[in-house]
């Protein structure tokens, strides 16, 4: 139980510096390394985030774990943001 925790730490974390790594994009857009370094991270971060999360849904369901009920939550504001 404590490794599942960490975990979900680790999940958070990560998506909390995505969400200020996309507020930092979003404000500034000036052609320097660090800026392009900040986009690059953007996509590695989101693309292994979303990786997760589809693992995670998918191990829900075919488990049908009842600690996980709004792990699809965010499925649609995916499809939305495509």
């Amino acid at each position: 139980m404590e490794r599942q925790s960490a975990i979900n730490t680790a999940w958070v974390a990560a998506f909390v510096v995505l969400l200020i790594n996309s507020a930092y994009l979003a404000a500034t857009a000036s052609p320097t390394l660090f800026y392009f370094a900040n986009v690059v991270l953007h996509m590695g971060l989101g693309l292994v985030l979303g990786i997760v999360w589809v693992r995670r849904v998918l191990r829900a369901r075919s488990a049908s774990d009842p600690s996980e009920p709004l792990a699809a939550a965010p499925g649609p504001f995916v499809l939305a943001s495509w």
